[in-house]
């Protein structure tokens, strides 16, 4: 349901090319994989799709190759403690791109939509 909304929210947006960041697990891999099936259908291209393990403490390597991707969109499949990561790593990079935070993600920075 929740990959449905998302696929659906970016396609609304207008947004053509996005990028997906998701713990190494059942509910990361499941959710990119769904969700990138039902963007690509909806003609949005998925330009980048990178995994972390879920003990990591630095997404930086990913989130490089994510910007150099040039998306409009960042979709992420994170838990709490590692979508902080990734917010804090996005920054650093000086990544500006809309940043769809979903999973149990519970905070909402300004540059953070919530589904």
């Amino acid at each position: 349901m929740t990959v449905t909304a998302i696929a659906r929210h970016v396609a609304k947006t207008g947004k053509k090319k996005a990028a997906i960041i998701f713990v190494q697990d059942d509910f990361g891999q499941g959710s990119a994989t769904g969700v990138e099936g039902l963007l690509k259908a909806a003609g949005v291209e998925v330009v980048a799709k990178e995994a972390y393990g879920g003990r990591d403490n630095d997404m930086q390597a990913q989130l490089a190759k994510i910007k150099s991707a040039n998306p409009d969109i960042l979709i992420g499949f994170t838990y709490v403690r590692d979508g902080a990561l990734v917010f804090k790593g996005r920054t650093s990079l000086g990544m500006t791109i809309v940043h769809e935070a979903t999973g149990v993600v519970n905070f909402a920075p300004r540059h953070f939509v919530m589904l």
